[in-house]
């Protein structure tokens, strides 16, 4: 006995195939998959990919590991909260709360470790850089300069504190993301790690207070040998403080409640009056053209994932 919605499955199975055959209209971006799981319970209610299994014999969900670009926000902002950081000046505490949205941050990339600088991509009739800004709203308008001020700090502001890779990672691990299988380098926190969307999903389950683990089946039985069986799983389990998954959350709704965040025109159109958190990515490759996309999103009662990519 699956755990699945049959009528949630359906209609996210022929999304999924209905949209890729848009895209594919345009570009050679060709596979997707859409997971669903039970925030509370980790009991999958969506489990869709185009082409499915029975087409290319490969798990696209599971075993498809790809760059999350600014998905992978939320993971700098746990660490941020947990080291003292915060969301805005206005919040308690006395840890800094500003980050530097300005030209000129560069990071060494590649094997020559050239010096590479970073670059925001608002959308059209925004300011390309903000100056010093609330963390909040580094998140919510997905800005990649201000996030990464928070990882090499800048020269001669007070205003900052420095998060490391390793930081990053381990929050990551505690959420259910494996170890990267290799360096992902100082841009970690704007997405230069490949994951799963099987795992991104159940990780973002822990953002909303307590991990769970997702599970397709609930039971199983044998009618010839006359046996049943419930297929259980570990109680959720609290992997942030309260407080910080709080604040976790609070920053991810801004990405979809603020006049320019990166994720509102998305909600308003399809969960209108629904409350709920979420973070969209996008990744690139050497010639800028885009890879992958993705939609990461919570209510208080679903968590989901939602990739397209090559």
């Amino acid at each position: 006995t699956t755990s699945l919605d049959l009528d949630m499955q359906q209609q996210a199975q022929q999304i999924v195939t209905d949209e890729i055959a848009k895209v594919e209209k345009v570009s050679h971006i060709t596979n997707g998959a859409v997971v669903a799981v039970d925030a509370k319970t980790g009991d999958v209610k969506v489990w869709a990919e185009y082409p499915s299994f029975s087409e290319n014999e490969y798990d696209l969900i599971r075993q498809t590991e790809r760059h999350t670009g600014s998905a992978f926000k939320p993971f700098f902002l746990a660490t941020w909260l947990e080291h003292g950081g915060r969301l805005t000046l206005e919040d308690e505490g006395v840890g800094p709360a500003m980050l530097a949205d300005i030209h000129g941050i560069s990071v060494g990339m590649g094997r020559g470790r050239k010096r590479k600088f970073l670059q925001n991509f608002p959308y059209i009739g925004q300011p390309r850089y903000r100056g010093m800004i609330p963390v909040i709203l580094a998140i919510a308008e997905s800005r990649n300069v201000a996030i990464m001020s928070g990882v090499v700090g800048v020269r001669g502001s007070s205003a900052s504190m420095q998060i490391t890779k390793n930081a990053m990672l381990d929050t990551a691990e505690r959420l259910g993301i494996p170890p990267p299988a290799y360096d992902p380098g100082l841009t970690l926190p704007i997405g230069s790690i490949d994951v799963s969307i099987y795992n991104m999903t159940r990780a973002w389950t822990g953002f909303l207070g307590s991990f769970v683990e997702p599970r397709l089946a609930t039971s199983a039985s044998v009618p010839r040998l006359r046996s049943a069986y419930d297929v259980s799983l570990p109680p959720p389990r609290p992997v942030l403080d309260p407080e910080v998954s709080s604040q976790v959350v609070r920053g991810m709704r801004a990405v979809v409640e603020f006049e320019h965040g990166t994720a509102k025109s998305l909600i308003q159109k399809y969960l209108p009056g629904v409350q709920a958190m979420g973070k969209t990515g996008t990744a690139t490759g050497w010639d800028g053209e885009t890879t992958d996309n993705w939609f990461m999103g919570c209510t208080p009662s679903y968590c989901a994932g939602v990739w397209i990519g090559r």
